[in-house]
């Protein structure tokens, strides 16, 4: 069964071009198709809902529930690649996901849960950005001992922007349920460089020059002294403060500070 319907997936969006939009002359009906994109996320909800009767792993609901976060992405990349899409506010799919975006409007973030994983949450974000020629979407992903590529699985919650001498940097600050106990965040450094979303490496820490940094962290709940956030970015300064973590991972009221030099973050005392 669940072959039946990722063929049928594969087929509905086997035209589908996840590269940059090509300008048109007539914009596509966004409000129809916001309709179209919130409905199918609610999809996976319902089904969602429906994988176990009495405990038990219902195959037919689990596979609806597959396929239908399958259309879901699928869609959603061919609405965000469309001309026009980029300066559209998707504010009925904003009710459900988080969407967000850079003070200029050049990049956006659309994060979810697709409710596939356990302890460590199998979250989801596309990011869309602005080309020379429209719009295109990119999903981060990664390798792990020379295996297949797996989308990073990963939640952004801001995005920083810094105006360099060699162009506009745009900072995702991103999250990660490792399990119920270990968190992760992370500061990306990103160009948008002719039709493509490229890493730069701007921050340089013990590890050499770097396009990433974060650090893993136990969550922590009401605790006396936390420090509240995280990750910090005062753009006036333009520096991150990165918190602390003492030898168990243990978040600190203390932080590591990295101060923008003109060319790249370093760490300053």
């Amino acid at each position: 069964m669940l072959h039946k319907l990722v063929c049928i997936v594969l087929f509905l969006f086997s035209s589908i071009s996840f590269g940059q939009s090509q300008p048109s002359s007539a914009l596509p009906d966004f409000a129809a198709l916001d309709n179209k994109l919130t409905a199918e996320f609610d999809s996976i909800h319902y089904w969602y809902d429906r994988r176990y009767v009495n405990d038990d792993l219902d195959t037919v609901a689990y596979n609806h529930f597959e396929a239908a976060n399958e259309v879901f992405l699928n869609h959603l990349q061919q609405v965000l690649n469309q001309h026009g899409a980029i300066d559209y506010t998707f504010k009925l799919l904003d009710d459900k996901i988080t969407i967000t975006a850079s003070a200029d409007k050049k990049l956006r973030a659309f994060s979810w849960d697709t409710y596939m994983g356990g302890t460590m949450r199998d979250l989801r974000t596309v990011f869309q950005y602005k080309t020379t020629e429209g719009a295109a979407t990119k999903i981060f992903t990664y390798t792990e001992n020379g295996g297949d590529e797996e989308p990073e699985l990963l939640h952004c919650l801001e995005i920083f922007s810094l105006e360099t001498n060699n162009g506009m940097v745009y900072m995702p600050h991103t999250f990660m349920p490792e399990s119920s106990k270990y968190y992760l965040e992370t500061v990306k450094f990103l160009k948008i460089e002719g039709n493509a979303l490229n890493s730069v490496a701007l921050i340089k820490t013990e590890d050499g020059l770097l396009d990433e940094h974060g650090l893993e962290y136990i969550a922590f709940w009401d605790k006396d002294n936390n420090p509240g956030k995280v990750i910090t970015y005062d753009a006036k300064k333009q520096r991150f403060s990165f918190v602390k973590t003492d030898d168990q991972q243990n978040v600190l009221n203390r932080f590591d500070r990295y101060a923008f030099n003109g060319t790249y973050f370093e760490k300053i005392k």
